[in-house]
C-alpha cells in the first residue's frame, strides 16, 4: 500500500516570475539609484561645498590678518617708544634753578630749530657712542627715549652680544675699559619738505684703559631724525619731541 505526501504540492511548488515583474523592480532599482545619488549630490552642496568655502576663507583670513600684524609692527618700529625726552628743551625764566646754562651760539640770527638740531644730534651721538661698565643701563634708557624702535633694537642688539667691547677687552687684556665720545662737528644737511632732518657728525672715541688714555678713534657717522616745532612746543601747543631714526656709519 503506497501513502501519498499531503503536501508535496504545497513545498514543491514555485511561481514564475514574468517579464513584467522584472521590468518593474529594474525600474524600481534605478529610480533608488537615482534618488540616492541626488542625495548625495544634494548633501555635497549643502555641507561639504560649505565646509570647504568656511576652510579657504579661513585661511584666507589668517593670511590677512597676518600681513596686517606684519604691517602694523613695521610701522609701528618707525615711531619712538616713548615720547618723554630727558633734555632741558627751553627756558626763559627761573635760570638759577639749573646749575648750568650753556649757550648754543653766539649769532642771534642763526635759527633756533638749527641750533637745537645740531646740539641734540650731538649729544645723542656722544652718549650713544660712549660707554661705561657701571652706566649701561642709564645708556640703554636714554636711546630708548630717543629713538625709533628699529634703532634702539640694533643698539641693544650691540650691546648685549659685547660687538663693541669684547674686542677691546681681547685687546687690551683687562676689562677695566671705558669709552669717552667728544663730538668735533655736527653738519646740517639740506632738507627737503618730504624728507627727514639728516646730518652728518663727526667725532672721536677715546680708549680708557684703567684711567689712562690708551688710544683714540676717529669715525663719522648720519643720523636722520625729527624735532618739533620749537616755538609751538615752547607754547605748550604741541609735546617737544626729538626722535633718532636712523643711525649709520659712513666712510
Amino acid at each position: 500500500m503506497r501513502v501519498r505526501p499531503q503536501n508535496s504540492r504545497k513545498w514543491g511548488s514555485c511561481r514564475t516570475v514574468s517579464g513584467n515583474d522584472l521590468k518593474g523592480m529594474s525600474e524600481f532599482i534605478g529610480e533608488s539609484q537615482k534618488y540616492f545619488e541626488d542625495a548625495l549630490e544634494w548633501y555635497c552642496r549643502k555641507y561639504l561645498a560649505a565646509v570647504s568655502e568656511r576652510a579657504w576663507l579661513c585661511v584666507s583670513l589668517v593670511v590677512f590678518v597676518t600681513f596686517l600684524l606684519f604691517l602694523m609692527w613695521d610701522t609701528y618700529s618707525m615711531f619712538p617708544t616713548k615720547t618723554d625726552f630727558s633734555f632741558i628743551k627751553y627756558t626763559d625764566r627761573y635760570s638759577d634753578e639749573f646749575l648750568l646754562i650753556k649757550r648754543l651760539s653766539v649769532d642771534v640770527e642763526e635759527r633756533e630749530e638749527d641750533l637745537l638740531s645740531s646740539y641734540l644730534a650731538g649729544e645723542y651721538v656722544k652718549r650713544y657712542e660712549s660707554y661705561s661698565p657701571d652706566g649701561t643701563e642709564a645708556q640703554l634708557g636714554f636711546v630708548k627715549n630717543n629713538s625709533s624702535r628699529r634703532v634702539f633694537v640694533a643698539f641693544k642688539n650691540i650691546m648685549e652680544r659685547g660687538a663693541i667691547i669684547h674686542p677691546l677687552i681681547s685687546k687690551y687684556k683687562t676689562d677695566a675699559i671705558s669709552l669717552e665720545a667728544v663730538i668735533d662737528k655736527v653738519e646740517l644737511l639740506p632738507r627737503s619738505v618730504a624728507s627727514l632732518s639728516s646730518a652728518v657728525v663727526e667725532f672721536r672715541v677715546k680708549h680708557i684703559v684703567h684711567g689712562v688714555l690708551a688710544a683714540t678713534e676717529r669715525r663719522k657717522v648720519l643720523v636722520s631724525f625729527s624735532l618739533s616745532n620749537v616755538r609751538m612746543a615752547s607754547a605748550g601747543v604741541v609735546p617737544f619731541e626729538f626722535t633718532i631714526n636712523t643711525y649709520r656709519y659712513v666712510d
